[in-house]
């Protein structure tokens, strides 16, 4: 249980970003205040949850709060694909690329849900300006023009190539590798998991960013007051 006087502070601190000096805190608090008063804090983040965000930022002509979570949105997308490809190539060692590719192609084709490239200059102007490093986002670009075309196989290798970029940036090797025979020699192995639908993936979120925590602080916060 929390007084009115730590459920001020914690709000303040936590959810409103009111003392973070590089953040315009307008822009946090009116994020905190949408949450507080139209999500269902109990219930978990999902991707619908943050549409219905993005539009009650939308209905109140918060322009840039609507745009931010728009990226957050989109961005998702095509990490929650990526991510499931990839969880795949780490549990296929000396499985070949083409079965891959032919896997996936059966099971997606060309219907992979919420990925629309021409609408993502933003995003890779966003990942040059954190990463100085083009690469990295012509490896996103580059990955979601072939997901939307089918082209697996192009995805597959583009992901290859991105892992062992990240790797090399850390200092480290890369988790996978393609052998001269066309097939994966794999360094950090998964579990192979069922690949999800389509539907699937048109509903499942990847990343709960910071929106997980901050969910989950605004929970205790409503559920704390004495």
């Amino acid at each position: 249980q929390f007084d009115d006087e730590e459920i001020s502070f914690y709000r303040s601190y936590l959810t409103e970003g009111r003392y973070v000096k590089a953040l315009a805190a307008s822009y946090q608090t009116r994020l905190a205040q949408l949450v507080f008063d139209h999500w269902d804090l109990g219930a978990p983040l999902t991707r619908q949850k943050l549409i219905y965000l993005r539009e009650l930022a939308r209905a109140q002509n918060d322009d840039a709060l609507h745009h931010r979570l728009d990226q957050v949105i989109r961005a998702d997308a095509i990490m929650l694909v990526v991510a499931r490809i990839f969880e795949q190539i780490l549990s296929r060692d000396r499985f070949s690329v083409a079965d891959l590719a032919r896997e996936l192609s059966n099971a997606w084709g060309t219907e992979v849900p919420n990925i629309e490239p021409n609408r993502q200059q933003d995003l890779l102007d966003e990942i040059n300006l954190v990463y100085d490093d083009p690469k990295i986002a012509r490896f996103f670009n580059q990955c979601q023009l072939a997901i939307c075309e089918g082209k697996y196989a192009d995805v597959v290798n583009l992901l290859v190539q991105w892992n062992q970029l990240i790797q090399s940036r850390r200092g480290g090797a890369p988790w996978v590798q393609i052998g001269s025979n066309g097939c994966f020699d794999v360094r950090y192995r998964s579990f192979e998991n069922p690949l999800p639908t389509v539907e699937e993936l048109g509903e499942d979120l990847q990343f709960s960013y910071f929106l997980g925590a901050f969910q989950s602080i605004a929970y205790q916060l409503n559920n704390g007051a004495t």
